[in-house]
């Protein structure tokens, strides 16, 4: 039996990592407003591929309080000292919109709605889908960025306390635990009963008809339990499926996954902190590990890129990015 483990957004946020869309924009003006007010610029124009500010005021960089949007900071200096910000990039100026208003986006969301909309009113669109597309690549670069220095600086410093030393373990437990058999499906707790029955069987009849002993036997402590339970019992294959389910089942059973698959639907790859099985001493061998990640990995260009984009099956449309 294997156990496959899915990992999504939640598992890096429940990590302390700010790998939401909203951290990557936010991250992203906190940014700019450090560099727009380094001192490069004083009286001077700033220009990127996404945005351009007409003239930038001799303003010095100060740390604004966390609770405050980097965004709102930039907007209320440049306001105040007559300076206007312009968006080469419509899609950032829509998400950071949404995100500032909101405090939530979903730029893949945000995108295909952009892209039907486009493709719906070709004659006269909001947002040509050549531009669309660019303007969406150069986003999809600078989260790639964003995140790769969230990834890095986690795994540097990951786990740096004894909470989060805690907090793994307790995790890496879970991953590699026995198979609670009460949460399988009725068939394949009756599959697992038929084998574990045969398996038993001849020796709990040669016990019972006196050709063997227990004490004869080198059995392992469960086995020893199981063998006890179930010698005398009229039906021993039922008595054996309770066992299996009960919540004593760890005194007479071991059921432990022989593989341990991480699907990561995350660009980032923290589940290389737990792809480390344990040794058994009763089973004396790892579990093997392996991982498939869904939308790829960051900084992957060859065969497994990152896949960035918004596709809904059941939406009539079907529009998808290449």
């Amino acid at each position: 039996m294997n156990r496959i483990i899915l990992i999504g957004n939640g598992f890096d946020l429940a990590h302390g990592m700010k790998t939401s869309y909203g951290n990557f924009i936010n991250n992203y003006w906190g940014n700019k407003r450090k560099e727009i007010w380094s001192g490069k610029y004083n009286g001077e124009k700033y220009e990127d591929d996404n945005i351009l500010i007409d003239r930038v005021s001799a303003i010095v960089y100060e740390e604004i309080p966390e609770n405050q949007s980097e965004y709102k900071s930039l907007l209320t200096n440049l306001e105040y000292n007559s300076g206007k910000l312009i968006f080469k990039n419509k899609l950032l100026k829509i998400l950071t919109d949404r995100n500032h208003s909101l405090n939530w986006v979903d730029i893949e969301k945000e995108y295909y709605s952009l892209l039907k909309k486009s493709f719906r009113d070709f004659s006269l669109p909001i947002y040509k889908i050549t531009d669309l597309n660019k303007h969406f690549q150069s986003i999809e670069s600078l989260l790639e960025e964003y995140l790769t220095g969230v990834e890095k600086e986690f795994t540097k410093n990951f786990p740096n306390s004894a909470e989060e030393n805690s907090f793994k373990k307790a995790i890496h437990k879970v991953i590699y635990s026995d198979f609670n058999l009460r949460d399988f499906s009725e068939s394949s707790i009756n599959q697992l009963a038929e084998i574990e029955f045969q398996r038993v069987y001849n020796d709990i009849k040669s016990i019972e008809e006196g050709h063997k002993s227990l004490s004869g036997n080198e059995l392992s402590d469960r086995e020893l339990k199981l063998y006890q339970a179930l010698i005398g019992e009229d039906n021993k294959k039922q008595k054996l499926k309770k066992l299996l389910v009960s919540e004593t089942a760890t005194n007479y059973f071991r059921h432990r996954p022989k593989e341990v698959l991480f699907v990561n639907f995350n660009y980032t790859s923290t589940e290389i902190h737990y792809d480390n099985s344990p040794t058994d001493r009763e089973f004396g061998k790892d579990i093997s590990t392996d991982v498939i990640h869904i939308h790829g990995v960051l900084n992957n260009k060859t065969d497994n890129k990152i896949i960035f984009g918004f596709g809904d099956e059941i939406d009539k449309e079907r529009l998808f990015r290449n």
